[in-house]
């Protein structure tokens, strides 16, 4: 998110806190007359991806999910994401126009600062 460098703003002590840091993006974006005009995804989706794979695969082991839960694995990501949803659809190859249920491309909702999130990602066919 390039924000913060074109705002000016310094994030050091919100490191690693999504939500504040959103936040002050957001109050700079709003004080600036821009609320609806801009928007991001509101978590960094390394952080989600990695935390949120981990947590599926521990509700796996644990015997909480099935390997092949595509739900399970988009609660992983919304545990570490508050507010934020996701959604997914299945890879499907180019060339062949075959979809491959075995690995699917995983998306977070927009945030639209000063608004909120967009809602768009309801509309994704699976």
């Amino acid at each position: 998110m390039g924000y913060p460098g074109a705002l000016g703003l310094d994030l050091k002590n919100e490191a690693g806190n999504w939500p504040a840091i959103l936040k002050k993006i957001e109050d700079a974006v709003v004080a600036k007359g821009q609320a609806g005009r801009m928007g991001t995804v509101a978590f960094s989706f390394s952080y989600c991806n990695s935390a949120g794979l981990g947590e599926f695969a521990k509700n796996v082991i644990e015997g909480n999910a099935k390997k092949d839960d595509v739900n399970g694995i988009l609660a992983g990501y919304e545990k570490y994401s508050p507010g934020a949803k996701w959604n997914y659809i299945y890879y499907t190859d180019a060339n062949t126009k075959e979809v491959k249920k075995n690995h699917i491309l995983v998306l977070e909702d927009t945030y639209i600062l000063g608004k909120g999130f967009s809602g768009i990602i309801y509309v994704l066919k699976k």
